[in-house]
């Protein structure tokens, strides 16, 4: 069975790490802020112009986010409003890092639909942001037609905006009987 968070907060990857559900690097493990309109485009599109140019990021100074104690600067398509956790690292420079942190988001589309389309069943989980339980059926109908030979349940409700509270929320609901 395949764990696979849709978004929109972090936090989402991280529970299915702790509760040993999904150990793999995803598409959305350290992506923020992403919108129900930007996830339907990007199943849409197969992730067609997912990862913004170089001239649409948005760099957020005094933002941190700690990744296996590595430091990132939090940073912001300017696009989307898409918030990626992991792509700078304290110090560097985007000009130097942007290319391989674009191949390896490449690759992590890539691998998202080859997850789906392994034959395993796939809960997918969705912390809703801008969206609500009425878009769970569009989210649904979404999945269904990009791939159509995916079985699949989706898990899609709002656990809070505080990261702890929002935490616990999800970790209450995915490690039952863990």
């Amino acid at each position: 069975m395949n764990y696979i968070s849709l978004g929109s907060h972090p936090i989402i990857s991280s529970v299915l790490k702790d509760c040993s559900l999904n150990s793999n690097k995803m598409l959305f493990d350290n992506i923020g802020d992403l919108s129900f309109n930007i996830l339907l485009n990007n199943l849409n599109n197969q992730f067609k112009d997912f990862f913004p140019p170089e001239n649409q990021i948005q760099i957020y100074g005094g933002i941190v986010n700690l990744i296996d104690g590595i430091p990132y600067t939090v940073v912001k398509d300017k696009r989307t409003g898409n918030l990626f956790y992991d792509l700078l690292p304290i110090g560097k420079k985007l000009s130097a890092v942007y290319n391989g942190v674009k191949l390896r988001y490449e690759r992590l589309s890539i691998e998202f639909t080859k997850t789906i389309q392994n034959g395993n069943t796939t809960i997918f989980i969705r912390q809703m942001m801008d969206d609500n339980d009425t878009n769970t059926t569009a989210l649904s109908d979404t999945l269904k037609y990009v791939y159509p030979a995916c079985s699949f349940y989706l898990k899609h409700s709002y656990g809070g905006c505080n990261e702890h509270i929002c935490y616990d929320y999800w970790k209450s609901e995915l490690c039952k009987g863990i």
